[in-house]
């Protein structure tokens, strides 16, 4: 099977038409994308200042409310490219891809017909399962409207889906595992959380993003990791899965 991997759009609208040669050139069996369709600067920069503030984040900021037209423009920008390729595809949200319910009720409005949400759901194609979890995950940490952060205790329960799977596995996170596809100007932006996953059920592929210097690939134990690096700057990965090879191309 061949897979076309991609991750971290940010809104990069102008880039689409070189995207639809470059997934036409490579005629893939199956596209997956882990996350970041928006880009949520003002939601993010918001969190981001509150914390360092030590207050709480404001949700009624003009900035923020102005943000959702933008977000709801790109959601279906997005969709509507991945449907017209009618080829399968496979996703889950990333951090930026917030709030999860304007996310989450837009995919549902919209109902791309070949794309596929497994955030904490399985599915089959082909001969693998796949399960996915998108968002930032943390140790403790959860939030839901200014970014999506996923606590340890909630990634794990969803995990236990796949306890009792056998078979060839692909598992798509936006955090990356502690690795080097998760390293990103000396700062360590994966998870062990995703460690711990990986090291428990030996997933024949993982896709990651979100660190958007780490392109590259790893492994854990058997497990090939991924990092396509960010679709933005023109960025993609290519999967052979029954040759276990991996090419990053840009376009």
């Amino acid at each position: 099977m061949k897979i076309v991997f991609l991750s971290d759009f940010h809104g990069k609208i102008e880039i689409l038409h070189s995207l639809s040669d470059a997934i036409q050139s490579e005629s893939p069996d199956l596209i997956v994308f882990t996350g970041d369709i928006v880009k949520g600067y003002a939601r993010g920069d918001e969190y981001l200042s509150a914390k360092a503030e030590n207050r709480s984040p404001m949700k009624g900021l003009k900035s923020i409310e102005d943000e959702e037209e933008e977000d709801l423009k790109l959601y279906k920008e997005f969709y509507n490219f991945l449907t017209e390729r009618n080829i399968p595809v496979f996703t889950i949200p990333g951090n930026m891809d917030a709030p999860e319910g304007r996310y989450f009720d837009t995919f549902k409005n919209l109902n791309p017909q070949n794309v596929n949400l497994v955030h904490n759901k399985v599915a089959k194609f082909e001969d693998f399962t796949l399960f996915g979890f998108g968002g930032e995950v943390s140790e403790f940490e959860s939030e839901d409207f200014f970014v999506l952060i996923y606590p340890k205790n909630k990634v794990e329960d969803a995990f236990k889906k796949m306890d009792d799977v056998e078979g060839g596995k692909i598992f798509l996170f936006h955090t990356p595992p502690v690795s080097k596809v998760g390293l990103e100007g000396g700062v360590q932006r994966g998870s062990k959380v995703i460690n711990g996953i990986i090291e428990k059920y030996k997933p024949d592929f993982v896709f990651c993003g979100h660190a958007h210097k780490a392109q590259g690939e790893d492994r854990i134990g058997e497990s090939i990791v991924i990092n396509p690096g960010p679709l933005k700057g023109g960025n993609y990965a290519v999967v052979e899965t029954e040759r276990r090879e991996v090419s990053f191309q840009k376009f």
